[in-house]
């Protein structure tokens, strides 16, 4: 998957392989305005938009927490202020997206830490459930060791899953529609220490 928010080895944001083109913090640094580019597209085609954020960002939002009915929990919860000060997040457009927060915030703390964090799903195939989300969470849990699913092979990286054998190696291929640097390798190959090839 591709970021919204790709930081590089400066520790500065690079929006050529970056999702999001340009931020822009309100005057008061409380309301934060993200656009996309048009250049990155899911493997079916379909383009990644605001939509695809919003659904990742409810997902965060959903599994971070001490409810005990969360199936499963956000790893990330607590940093950048997620969820604690993200008050709205909405997509204003299929480009744009904004999000508001609790309270006035540093920019670059919230780029690097909060925003940085969102890896956008295709809402298109993984929101099963917008009105449920314990039962969407669910439904991600039902499918985290089946890698083989179909929801698995829409993806926006460099790379998709072409074949994956249990202990012995997955495949990866070429994504035709990734909007970055495109690979010159025909194929990636993991393989388990123990394979037998």
């Amino acid at each position: 998957m591709s970021p919204l928010i790709y930081i590089n080895q400066s520790d500065q944001v690079d929006y050529q392989r970056s999702l999001a083109t340009s931020i822009v913090p309100s005057d008061n640094d409380q309301v934060y305005t993200v656009t996309l580019g048009n250049k990155y597209r899911w493997s079916n085609g379909k383009p990644v938009t605001a939509d695809d954020v919003v659904f990742t960002w409810n997902i965060m939002k959903a599994a971070s927490g001490t409810n005990p009915s969360l199936p499963w929990g956000y790893g990330g919860e607590g940093i950048g202020g997620v969820p604690s000060i993200w008050s709205h997040v909405a997509a204003k457009n299929a480009h744009t997206v904004v999000i508001t927060l609790t309270k006035p915030t540093d920019p670059t703390w919230f780029i690097h830490n909060g925003l940085a964090q969102i890896m956008p799903a295709p809402s298109s195939v993984w929101n099963k459930y917008p009105h449920n989300m314990i039962r969407e969470l669910k439904y991600i849990q039902s499918l985290a060791n089946s890698p083989k699913n179909a929801a698995y092979h829409v993806v926006d990286g460099p790379y998709a899953l072409k074949s994956m054998e249990p202990n012995a190696s997955w495949v990866f291929v070429p994504n035709a529609s990734f909007g970055g640097h495109k690979s010159s390798l025909s194929q990636v190959i993991l393989q388990y220490e123990t394979s037998p090839f």
